[in-house]
């Protein structure tokens, strides 16, 4: 619920951006969670994590 509050007053907030991401993804939630990591990597495309969660989610949906 914090994660979606901070991304709505502030959508350049890459850090709640990528922590959201993680959030769905740990729900399972895959198309919100790279919906959250392509806003993440828009607002910073040198996020050191993010191409790499985005990648094993691109992965993980090949395999379902």
């Amino acid at each position: 619920r914090y994660l979606k509050e901070a991304v709505a007053k502030d959508p350049k907030f890459a850090k709640a951006q990528y922590y959201l991401a993680l959030t769905y993804l740990n729900m399972r939630r895959y198309d919100h969670a790279q919906a959250a990591l392509e806003q993440t990597l828009e607002i910073s495309p040198g996020h050191p994590f993010a191409n790499a969660v985005a990648a094993f989610i691109t992965r993980y949906r090949q395999h379902e």
